[in-house]
């Protein structure tokens, strides 16, 4: 469901490293798809900005502010209102939690399994 309490399809194809909602396929760079899926495994899980920052970013040093840079974008993608949020919440000077429903697509396994919560 999106911010306008309409439903919608989502999908992270994790072979592809895309994005689908609402039917239409969207392009991530790398490290937001890298960013977007660490969130999805980990759902409903409270994630630090240095959890994130030493999983994405583990190869070289970043603000942690490029966090909520890469989280706002995210939102946008994904139609999110951070002050009533159906994917990604805020917990405010802790970190995020994924708390929407997608569907996986995973590359291991070459099938669909949908994580709803």
């Amino acid at each position: 469901m999106n911010r306008n309490g309409r439903d919608v399809d989502c999908m992270l194809d994790r072979e592809n490293e895309t994005l689908w909602y609402d039917g239409a396929e969207i392009s991530l760079r790398p490290k937001l798809f890298a960013v977007l899926d660490y969130l999805v495994m980990h759902p409903n899980r409270l994630l630090t900005r240095r959890e994130l920052l030493s999983n994405v970013w583990s190869d070289v040093y970043v603000s942690p502010e490029i966090i909520k840079t890469y989280v706002r974008d995210l939102r946008k993608l994904l139609h999110d209102d951070p002050r009533a949020p159906c994917y990604i919440e805020t917990r405010h000077g802790r970190g995020y939690r994924f708390i929407g429903s997608i569907e996986i697509k995973s590359a291991a396994k070459n099938e669909s399994a949908s994580c709803y919560f």
